[in-house]
């Protein structure tokens, strides 16, 4: 069925029970703006693009830990800690083995994690900043 009698039909059959009367013109207008298949197109294109291939994060979570260090003399002793930083983001992946990444940071890598954000919010900002790339970036 024609997309135009989609909408017609559609309206023709709400209108039963609605009694629309002289709304009935206003209401296929805005049924044919709400549906229109163009705007569906460009919305699932859209939600694909962001999907990628590959699983979302979606959640972030931390746990910090001290390790005791233990000296190897002739008594045990601890000799000191090592803070120890683990890392979890949950994904939107429908894949049991690819719902949950866990990583493991020193304090040393975290410093090197914490640059690597920093500079991913650098690259962004700068593409935000270009006027030819900020009219055509889409809200989503």
């Amino acid at each position: 069925m024609p997309y135009a009698n989609i909408i017609d039909e559609t309206v023709e059959e709400l209108d039963r029970q609605a009694k629309w009367k002289e709304k009935k013109d206003e209401v296929k207008d805005r049924f044919a703006q709400l549906f229109d298949p163009q705007i569906h197109q460009v919305a699932r294109k859209l939600q694909r693009l962001q999907a990628g291939f590959v699983p979302s994060a979606i959640g972030f979570s931390t746990f910090v830990d001290l390790r005791p260090v233990f000296d190897d003399g002739p008594e045990l002793d601890i000799g000191g800690y090592l803070p120890i930083i683990q890392f979890r983001i949950t994904t939107d992946s429908n894949i049991p083995s690819e719902k949950q990444l866990v990583f493991q940071l020193s304090e040393s890598a975290l410093v090197e994690f914490r640059k690597a954000l920093d500079r991913m919010d650098e690259k962004l900002a700068l593409l935000k900043a270009q006027p030819t790339i900020t009219s055509l970036i889409k809200k989503v």
